[in-house]
């Protein structure tokens, strides 16, 4: 065969072999790309194989710090799904956490009532606050990250009742800047106003309502004046999980009322409480406002609910997969998107507005 000839036939099955290869790199391009869509879908996995204990979002949504079994922290960045820092705590099992990104604050809770407050991002020791009456239940850091709340709880004395203070910390310091009076039991919850001025306290009373030194368990503590405004224990029951309204005008608690116990709608002013309609069927694991406070959102084991606030209806409901339950849920700064982590340690993702799941950014 002559030279030329053959030359002609090689170019030709050459043609043929990249037409034949530019369709399936095109098919390999178009599966590779639908994979890293389907991806952004699939929540994000903070666990691994450890068991966790404690969790919290930060105030914008896009932080968590979550605590595991024998005294781990980690700090993720859910917009990047990537680990930012793994620290120990110093004094064995964690019992509160917060977490701070406008100060790169973690503040961890130890049973032997101290606090002790890490870098988020290097992880190095920071600041170790001491001096409350029992272990501290609860933290919250103000909305720029100057303050720190603690609530602790002191053990029964001599007169067999406990009882419970919220403390005000410049952290910074190291400088306890004030407390509140005595509350019916340990103090559980903190949660900051969005404009840092208000501080809503809730205890779990350790004593029936209407016994001698047990006359509130949720309320307000102007921190601009120091006034403390409770209010009375309804119907025997504690609160168990509360949220304050960004404005401070109102709170969202959930524990208290019999048989179905409703999640109500408290002002902070006082006034009756109204209950949101078509209750959780389950227990209540955490309550979130949205930025603009018009959505509340509730997380328990059947998943997510989210509440129109000005008229008590729920107006969406969002299933995480498995049946694993949700344990603490945040909205993000924008109040576009709810963060949401369950059982497993996986964080959901979804469009706040519309209830549909929303997609993660692409891994860099």
């Amino acid at each position: 065969m002559p030279r030329p000839t053959r030359w002609i036939l090689m170019l030709g099955v050459l043609a043929a072999l990249v037409g034949a290869l530019i369709p399936a790199y095109r098919a390999v391009q178009r599966f590779t790309t639908d994979v890293a869509r389907l991806e952004t879908l699939v929540p994000f996995n903070v666990a691994g194989d450890r068991p966790i204990s404690l969790a919290a979002f930060a105030a914008d949504g896009a932080w968590l710090a979550v605590a595991y079994d024998g005294g781990a922290v980690s700090v993720w960045d859910l917009e990047r799904r990537r680990l930012a820092v793994t620290v120990r705590s110093d004094a064995g099992a964690v019992g509160a956490l917060a977490l701070a990104p406008p100060a790169r604050a973690l503040a961890m809770a130890s049973q032997d009532g101290s606090v002790r407050i890490r870098d988020a991002v290097t992880g190095l020791p920071v600041q170790a606050l001491a001096g409350h009456a029992g272990p501290v239940r609860s933290l919250a850091f103000s909305p720029d990250g100057g303050l720190l709340a603690a609530g602790d709880g002191a053990p029964a004395g001599a007169s067999g009742a406990a009882y419970g203070r919220a403390h005000l910390w410049n952290w910074r310091a190291g400088q306890r800047i004030g407390a509140t009076r005595a509350t019916v039991g340990p103090v559980v919850w903190l949660s900051f106003s969005a404009d840092g001025r208000r501080l809503a306290v809730g205890a779990a009373p350790a004593q029936p309502s209407g016994a001698a030194g047990s006359p509130y368990q949720v309320g307000v503590w102007s921190l601009t004046d120091g006034a403390e405004a409770y209010l009375p224990h309804p119907a025997g029951r504690a609160v168990e999980r509360a949220a304050i309204a960004p404005d401070g005008s109102a709170f969202a608690a959930w524990g208290y009322g019999a048989p179905a116990k409703p999640v109500w709608l408290c002002p902070a002013a006082g006034g009756a409480p109204r209950a949101l309609s078509e209750p959780p069927a389950d227990p209540v694991n955490a309550l979130a406002f949205s930025p603009d406070g018009a959505t509340l959102a509730t997380g328990t084991r059947g998943g997510v609910s989210l509440y129109d606030t000005a008229t008590g209806r729920r107006r969406a409901s969002l299933k995480a997969g498995g049946g694993a339950g949700v344990e603490a849920v945040g909205f993000t700064a924008d109040g576009k998107v709810l963060h949401a982590l369950d059982g497993l340690g996986r964080v959901w993702r979804w469009n706040a507005r519309t209830g549909a799941r929303a997609r993660w950014a692409p891994r860099q």
